[in-house]
């Protein structure tokens, strides 16, 4: 029932936006489409420095996740308390920025991740997914769920080069 609306609401969307003569229409085709950004980035090059920062700004208008699966995080280093991710599904903890480690390394795992996530978009408006350029199948599994992909980098010409199979 609750797909057949969502299905309704969206033809009833294009039809308007075709009404209207609004000719570049993009359709969410999932749920964690809106709020699921990618960080995506060599270790030593800020890439935990850069999600916490952006995830900190949006922590204070909206509840923000951060999930590392990248296995190279900082978050510790930085003051921050991370949660293992089989500890943060069964405790559901609440807090205005949550960061969690969770293994990235299994495309099975990180599928059984994006399962899990869409559980928490009642109270997390902003999921934020760090993970290492090395991590080809994982970024290409979540593309298709994330509005965005930041590709982070200290624009040495080896970790550019390094991360030209990611792109």
């Amino acid at each position: 029932e609750q797909n057949d609306a969502i299905i309704q609401y969206q033809a009833n969307l294009i039809k308007l936006l075709k009404a209207n003569k609004v000719e570049d229409v993009v359709v969410i085709d999932s749920m964690l489409k809106g709020v699921l950004r990618l960080y995506i980035g060599a270790e030593d090059t800020g890439s935990t420095a850069t999600i916490l920062t952006t995830s900190g700004l949006k922590s204070r208008t909206a509840n923000t996740l951060i999930v590392d699966l990248s296995g190279n995080g900082k978050f510790e280093d930085y003051g921050c308390t991370v949660h293992d991710w089989a500890d943060f599904v069964i405790e559901r903890p609440h807090e205005n920025l949550c960061v969690v480690k969770a293994d990235g390394s299994d495309p099975e795992k990180v599928h059984e991740i994006v399962v899990e996530l869409k559980k928490f978009l009642d109270y997390y408006q902003f999921i934020n997914v760090k993970l290492d350029y090395t991590q080809v199948d994982a970024i290409s599994q979540l593309c298709d769920d994330a509005i965005v992909a930041h590709i982070i980098s200290d624009c040495r010409a080896s970790n550019v080069k390094k991360l030209r199979p990611a792109v």
